[in-house]
């Protein structure tokens, strides 16, 4: 009997050693032994991997087997910290920190569990966790692309580089540990060029951020070549006015002049000076202003970077014909600008050259729109009204000062030249004259430099 009982014992074992040895085979299939581990001798230890779902499985980003459901896979591997990673064929992506210890550690892939379920980024190879986590603990994915060369910083500490272009964006992944990180990034060009961010890690999870800095380096420099393209443009738009005589005041067969206007009188302009050739661009203006420090004025929403600038004081005005060596234009040098040889109330037909109340479409224009007068001088009639140097005298004409004049001495308004868009006919001509306080009613410059005078800028403004 006792030989029997010990038959029937010896017989549950081999059945139980069988199993056991199939159980073995078909966990093997589909695996792919691992590299060693680094350092780690002879010494092995058991990782048998479990998966809820079919999956690819990776030991360090290297493939190890394929997993199904039910069905485990056992591998030999050195002991030590692997990063496990799983991929569904549908793009699941799960992953883990996992120490494996001999004789033997169990990993379960469960996607149902919480894993990163949709997620379909690509997978870049894991890099060096700037947080590493505990041994045994889970563990997320962050991974960073880049447009332009960058520094990166981690929670205060430095991740490394990372270089890339607009066209080809560079990428690189971190092992993080779950929760709150700060990521910084700066350019390699410019420490002055950033961006930065706070991105919530997830247990086997990844997050992806794009620090894109390629367009804020491009400002950087638009904005340090914007001083030298501002004067080499504003220095371009500039025309020679020879010096000569007119008649200064109402136009032969004007019936319309007013009294301010009168008498007509013989004047010269004894110098040749320079005049820019189109009203000031509210681009200029904005730009010079912003280097300057100072605010510009607001526009209206008709305005555009090639519509005159308004809204603008005389001393205003002023402080921006200094910046670039010159000067608001004298009463008369504006008149004999104007004619450019004429002696009629306009240089042609108002509607050739001037924006009024009649074709404006209640808005001014971008300058040039019209046509230029003999000096190539545009919008000296219509579109926005333009400040003189003067001071305005009502009886200022009778005076009847030939060579260069230039207004009374004092005064409690400016000149006023030009009509503007909102102006009927009447009031653009060249001899009507009008007035403003200089502080208090915005309104256009026009510059003119000084007879011979240099064109340099002021230090402030390029510094």
């Amino acid at each position: 009997m006792d030989q029997g009982r010990g038959l029937a014992r010896w017989r549950r074992l081999r059945s139980a050693l069988v199993v056991g040895a199939l159980l073995l085979s078909a966990a093997q299939v589909g695996a792919v032994p691992p590299k060693a581990k680094a350092g780690a001798g002879a010494q092995k230890a058991t990782l048998l991997l479990a998966a809820d779902v079919a999956c690819t499985v990776k030991l360090d980003g290297e493939k190890v087997a394929d997993l199904v459901p039910d069905t485990p896979t056992k591998l030999e591997v050195a002991p030590g910290e692997y990063l496990v990673s799983a991929a569904t064929p549908d793009g699941q992506k799960w992953s883990k920190a996992v120490e494996v210890k001999a004789p033997k550690t169990v990993v379960k892939v469960e996607f149902a569990g919480g894993g990163s379920a949709g997620s379909s980024a690509p997978r870049a190879a894991p890099a060096a966790p700037s947080a590493p986590a505990s041994k045994g603990v889970a563990v997320g994915t962050l991974l960073v692309f880049a447009d332009a060369p960058i520094e990166l910083e981690i929670d205060g500490k430095a991740a490394g580089s990372l270089s890339g272009t607009p066209e080809a964006p560079g990428k690189r992944t971190f092992m993080l540990t779950p929760g709150k990180h700060f990521l910084k990034a700066v350019s390699q060009e410019s420490s002055e060029v950033s961006a930065s961010a706070d991105v919530q890690i997830r247990e086997g999870s990844q997050e992806i951020v794009r620090a894109m800095v390629a367009d804020q380096i491009a400002e950087r420099q638009a904005q340090r070549e914007r001083p030298k393209r501002l004067r080499e443009e504003i220095d371009a738009s500039f025309v020679s006015i020879p010096a000569g005589s007119f008649e200064m005041g109402c136009s032969d067969g004007d019936k319309e002049c007013e009294k301010n206007e009168k008498p007509r009188h013989p004047v010269r302009i004894t110098k040749p000076f320079q005049m820019m050739k189109s009203e000031v661009r509210w681009a200029w203006f904005r730009d010079w202003a912003a280097l300057a420090g100072r605010e510009a004025p607001a526009q209206p929403d008709w305005s555009g970077e090639s519509v005159p600038v308004v809204n603008v004081t005389w001393n205003e005005a002023q402080a921006f014909c200094s910046a670039f060596g010159g000067r608001l234009p004298t009463e008369a040098e504006w008149e004999y600008a104007a004619r450019a040889g004429t002696s009629a109330a306009r240089y042609a037909t108002i509607d050739e050259v001037a924006w009024y109340s009649g074709n404006s479409g209640k808005q001014a224009h971008p300058v040039g729109g019209k046509k230029p007068n003999a000096f190539g001088l545009y919008d000296m009639l219509g579109n926005v009204w333009e400040w003189c140097a003067d001071w305005y005298g009502e009886k200022y004409y009778k005076e009847k000062v030939e060579a260069d004049p230039a207004g009374p001495s004092s005064g409690e308004w400016r000149v006023l030249r030009g009509g503007s868009w909102y102006n009927d006919p009447n009031t653009v001509r060249a001899s009507y004259r009008s007035r403003v306080r200089a502080g208090v009613t915005r309104r256009q410059p026009r510059v003119s430099l000084s007879p011979g005078r240099e064109f340099p800028c002021d230090s402030f403004l390029f510094t």
